[in-house]
């Protein structure tokens, strides 16, 4: 059989979990502010820098890089760089439906230098590129 917990422990563990929601979606947001739109290429130096953001959020948080992830994944279902990602998905869809934006824009203005890398991207996060997703939602 499973042990008791106390009423003390019991009382701690809700605490507990509220704190690492609290300092999740604290994450989140600070992600949103802290990372440049240059981090969306997948190059070495990108990752880095993402590691360097989510390393000043843990320490604003006085937690570990680790802990921040584990309960970053625990609360949201997704890594920190997997929420950033589709921060950028999202981004990418509505800025492909104005339709004065081309998609070199479009590209460029979420950190891509190179159309082609922004296109088999959003095809990897969609299963579609971004002309065929403009005009499937300009039926």
């Amino acid at each position: 059989m499973g042990k008791c917990l106390s009423d003390s422990e019991t009382k701690r563990r809700p605490d507990t979990s509220i704190r690492n929601i609290q300092m999740a979606h604290f994450a989140s947001e600070r992600i949103m502010k802290l990372a440049p739109p240059s981090i969306t290429r997948h190059e070495p130096s990108m990752e880095r820098q993402f590691t360097n953001v989510v390393s000043k959020i843990a320490a604003e948080l006085a937690i570990s890089r680790t802990y921040l992830y584990r309960i970053f994944s625990q609360t949201f279902g997704m890594s920190p760089r997997q929420y950033l990602s589709s921060l950028i998905l999202d981004n990418a869809k509505f800025m492909l439906l104005e339709d004065h934006k081309s998609i070199e824009e479009v590209a460029y203005n979420l950190g891509y230098y190179d159309v082609s890398h922004f296109s088999r991207q959003f095809k990897r996060w969609t299963g579609m590129t971004p002309s065929q997703y403009r005009n499937k939602m300009n039926l």
